[in-house]
Order: C-alpha cells, then sequence, then structure tokens
C-alpha cells in the first residue's frame, strides 16, 4: 500500500499553531479503500430500510390488533343494548298481560247473567217470562217444500 500524503488547511492562525489547528485531508485515496469506505456508509443505510420496514410490519399488526379490539367492543356495546332492549320488550309484555286480565275480569264482570238482567229489567223495561206466556206446538205433518214449478215435495 502506498502512504497517503496529507495536505494541510490553514484557518488563518498563527504558524505555531497552525499544525494543532488544521484539518488534515488525505490527497490520494486508493479505489480499494473508497469502496470500502461506501460500502461501510450504505451499510447503515441497509439496516436503517431494514429497520423501517420492521417499524411498519410492528405498526400495521398494532393496527390490526387495534381494529380488532375496537371491533369487538362494538360488538358487545350492541349485545347489551340488544339485552337492554329485550328487557324493556318483556317488562311491557309482562305489563299488558296483567291488564289485559284485568279487562277480561271487568269484562266478565260486566255481562255476568245478572248484570244482564238487571240491566233489561231496569233500564229496558223487559221482564221475566212466565209459565202461561210459553206456548209449545207439535207438527204433525212432514216438511214441505214448493219448487218454483209449483210441486210441492215432503220429506
Amino acid at each position: 500500500m502506498a502512504s497517503s500524503a496529507l495536505q494541510v488547511v490553514d484557518f488563518g492562525f498563527d504558524d505555531n499553531l497552525a499544525l494543532s489547528n488544521a484539518v488534515r485531508q488525505p490527497l490520494y485515496v486508493p479505489e480499494e479503500k473508497k469502496r470500502t469506505a461506501l460500502r461501510q456508509r450504505r451499510r447503515p443505510k441497509l439496516r436503517l430500510k431494514s429497520e423501517v420496514k420492521r417499524i411498519a410490519a410492528i405498526s400495521v399488526a398494532a393496527t390490526a390488533v387495534l381494529l380488532m379490539a375496537a371491533a369487538l367492543i362494538n360488538v358487545r356495546i350492541q349485545i347489551v343494548e340488544t339485552q337492554n332492549n329485550i328487557a324493556v320488550i318483556e317488562r311491557k309484555i309482562s305489563t299488558l298481560e296483567s291488564e289485559n286480565t284485568k279487562l277480561e275480569a271487568e269484562l266478565n264482570a260486566v255481562f255476568s247473567a245478572d248484570k244482564v238482567e238487571k240491566y233489561a229489567t231496569e233500564v229496558l223495561g223487559m221482564q221475566k217470562i212466565e209459565r202461561n206466556q210459553i206456548h209449545y206446538f207439535e207438527k204433525n205433518t212432514g216438511d214441505a217444500v214448493t219448487v218454483c214449478n209449483g210441486k210441492e215435495v215432503s220429506k
């Protein structure tokens, strides 16, 4: 390998301090060293790219998990709301059934035989039938039907 020559760059300081404050830059860098230096500079970029990809994958996975958790919470909320609605409807059904039973009892009380008789006699002025008002008759002949052409048919 050839020795590298150094170029001294002075920043305009005192000559005695010039070497200590100078920036030393090589004048000649062999091609092989340039490639090695370039590879070493690229490796962090490759590592950085792989890190970015890994972080992106983790972010996507975390987002998917959060979305699934949110969906599960939403489904649970809907289940609870539906259960509450069912409970409300069951209470309404119970109330309506008890009201129906009460109304049926009132209806039966209004249309009882005693009340109908009382209404008929007091409001409508009707009377109870007596035995002498009942007439029975017996039919001694068979049934007769008259047909439109004037013939009578009996059974």
